[in-house]
């Protein structure tokens, strides 16, 4: 087979004796809506996973307060506290 080819189903299965061991749900998404005082609307997605920790994808402008430390970490705290899981 080529080693360039992609793999297939039926080259898996051929292959292997394939089983999960267990799922392990290691990280999150949250899409979030930020409005200051000025009505300026921010957009976003706060990810979190247990390797990389905490990231603030904004759709466009970000507040300025998105720089600082443990930013992200707040937020999530606020949403936490005021939607739960």
């Amino acid at each position: 087979m080529q080693e360039d080819a992609e793999v297939t189903v039926s080259e898996m299965n051929d292959s292997f004796d394939i089983h999960q061991n267990r799922r392990l749900e290691t990280g999150w998404v949250k899409d979030v809506t930020l409005v200051d005082s000025a009505r300026k609307l921010f957009t976003g997605r706060l990810r979190w996973d247990e390797n990389q920790g905490y990231d603030m994808i904004w759709d466009g402008d970000k507040p300025e307060m998105a720089n600082r430390p443990e930013f992200e970490y707040v937020l999530d705290s606020i949403l936490e506290d005021k939607y739960g899981i």
